[in-house]
């Protein structure tokens, strides 16, 4: 897939991908911090305590790195292609992915929005094939339905053809 030829996430996305991170922290934190304090109230080796603490300041460091990096980096990244025939996505943060489908291969498309998602107006699209998934995240809401409504046709005409065996 040709970076020129790929479609960046709008900058929305952007705020989803770092509201996704802090909720990850924020909710994290919280349940690693319920359970430092319930087993404080045991009668634990202070060295248990220690290493608890320990783990959850890696644990939390992460997190905050996972806040800072990965809304930006993940944002870079992300490029997404349909032609008329491949749909094509490029996404990661420390590795980069490559996920190709052939139109021909392409069964269901699903649009879905998520709370966090709705927030900003935004929706991702699901694209079903007997080989798994392929997502295209974060793309605005009316953009996504007609995307889906797009492929649905095609999907459609290539059953009309023949060229993909009909939908049980």
């Amino acid at each position: 897939m040709k970076i020129s030829d790929a479609k960046p996430l709008p900058p929305a996305a952007r705020k989803v991908l770092a509201l996704s991170a802090i909720l990850t922290l924020v909710i994290t934190t919280a349940v690693t911090g319920l359970l430092y304090l319930i087993l404080s109230a045991f009668n634990v080796p202070p060295l248990v305590l220690v290493i608890a603490r320990c783990l959850w300041g890696f644990i939390f460091t992460l997190l905050v790195f996972n806040c800072i990096a990965k809304p930006t980096v993940a944002y870079k990244r992300y490029r997404y292609l349909i032609r008329e025939d491949l749909i094509a996505v490029r996404y990661g943060v420390l590795t980069v992915t490559r996920e190709y489908l052939p139109m021909r291969r392409l069964q269901k498309v699903h649009v879905e929005s998520g709370p966090v998602n709705r927030l900003f107006g935004l929706a991702d699209i699901e694209l079903y094939s007997a080989g798994g998934t392929l997502s295209i995240y974060c793309l605005p809401e009316d953009e996504a339905n007609n995307i889906a409504e797009s492929l649905n046709r095609q999907i459609n005409a290539l059953i009309a053809e023949g060229e993909v065996a009909a939908r049980v």
